[in-house]
Order: structure tokens, then C-alpha cells, then sequence
């Protein structure tokens, strides 16, 4: 069962705050686990997390790091979109920072019932995602391109309160492989509102007096 879109709503890169760890936008909450990184590469604004640390590569999320919505009240998740995403050796098109194992997005819906997936790139254009719905690529994981990816209907039919944005690390780096991180930016967050039973009530009654009226005319016409 497909989730309906109702009142679809963007959150992206304009939502978050540099510098900050703690957005509150009244129907939602940003937060990170060190502070928001906001850089946009290769045509796509995304969102990291910046730690301080030497280490760190603040324009991404990387291991230990997370970025979480909360929402005020439960969504449908209708679409998420990620860049950074890369393949990795041997592929020859692996990304610009050289990783050596294909990147792997760690993403969990919670709510009445809790979804969680991951996000793989198998190729330039092609990744699995172990979750509901399906991947489409917005510009090829190879060098010098934004390795962007759109994941359609994530949780399936499931209403959403929370998303973390984390990753599946590949061990740490050794001599024999000095590149083993998983990393990516957060572009955005597309969801739909549930109407309140007030609300619907209203537009039934709407249609039903639209209805009546068009009855009426028809008859005394």
C-alpha cells in the first residue's frame, strides 16, 4: 500500500542552520550530533555534521555522526534525497574522495512501526536500498559529479515521528586500506501531512454541498 501524498512539505539545506546543533521549525526539529555543515558540491546543497575534529569532514555524515527529524506529528515520508554517495575501488569511477569500498547510508524511520533501510551504490547509476519503495539516481556516483540519489516512498505506508541519518562503517582504516569510510550529505527530506479529522470533515462536507447544489440546479433548471 502506497503512502497518499497529502500536503507535501520540503525540508532541505535552506532549513538548517550553520553552525547550529538544534533547529526547531514548529512542525519539526533538526538536530545533530556535533553541528550542522552546510555546503553544496557539484550542483546539490547537503548537509553534514562538523565535530571539530581532524579527522572530520564537516560537508558530510560520517561514522559516529547523526542527523536527526524529528516531527511534530506523524508524516508519511514521500521521498529522501542524499549526495555523496559513492562506489568505491576497484570500480574505476569511484568517487572524488577515493574511498575504497562502496559508501553505505544508514537510514531509520520510527514511529508506530519502525522502518529501517540501507542505502548502497552498486554503480555510477545503479543502488540497492533495503528498505521499502525504490532508488532512482539524480547524477552518477564517478568523479567530479555529485553521486546524488533520491530514495521514493522510503517506509512504505508507515507514519513517521523520527529519521536518523547515519551510516554502516567499514572498519577502521589500516595500511593496506587507508580509505574505508562511509559518508554523505543530507539533501533533503520531502513528507506529507495527515489531515486532522476536522479538516476532513470540512472538505467532505464541502463536496457533498458541491454535490447537492449541482443536483438542485440540474432539477429546477
Amino acid at each position: 500500500m502506497a503512502a497518499p501524498l497529502l500536503q507535501g512539505a520540503l525540508i532541505d539545506s535552506s532549513n538548517f542552520v550553520e553552525g547550529a546543533s538544534l533547529v526547531d521549525l514548529g512542525y519539526a526539529t533538526l538536530s545533530a550530533s556535533g553541528t550542522f555543515h552546510i555546503e553544496t558540491t557539484y550542483g546539490y546543497s547537503g548537509v553534514g555534521v562538523g565535530t571539530g575534529l581532524a579527522t572530520d569532514l564537516p560537508r558530510e555524515i560520517q561514522g559516529g555522526e547523526l542527523i536527526t527529524i524529528t516531527f511534530l506529528t506523524p508524516v508519511y515520508i514521500n521521498f529522501i534525497d542524499l549526495s555523496l554517495l559513492y562506489t568505491g575501488a576497484p570500480d574505476p569511477n569511484f568517487g572524488p574522495a577515493g574511498d575504497e569500498t562502496n559508501e553505505i547510508a544508514d537510514i531509520k524511520g520510527y514511529g508506530a512501526v519502525n522502518v529501517f533501510g540501507t542505502l548502497q551504490p552498486t554503480g555510477p547509476m545503479t543502488a540497492t536500498w533495503t528498505g521499502p519503495g525504490s532508488v532512482t539516481n539524480l547524477a552518477p556516483a564517478i568523479v567530479d559529479s555529485a553521486g546524488a540519489w533520491r530514495i521514493n516512498n522510503p517506509f512504505g505506508a508507515a507514519l513517521i515521528t523520527s529519521i536518523e541519518f547515519n551510516v554502516v562503517t567499514k572498519g577502521p582504516p589500516d595500511v593496506t586500506h587507508p580509505v574505508r569510510d562511509s559518508d554523505y550529505a543530507l539533501v533533503g527530506v520531502d513528507f506529507s501531512e495527515i489531515p486532522e479529522p476536522t479538516t476532513m470533515v470540512l472538505a467532505g462536507l464541502g463536496l457533498a454541498a458541491m454535490g447537492a447544489s449541482r443536483r438542485w440546479r440540474k432539477t429546477h433548471l
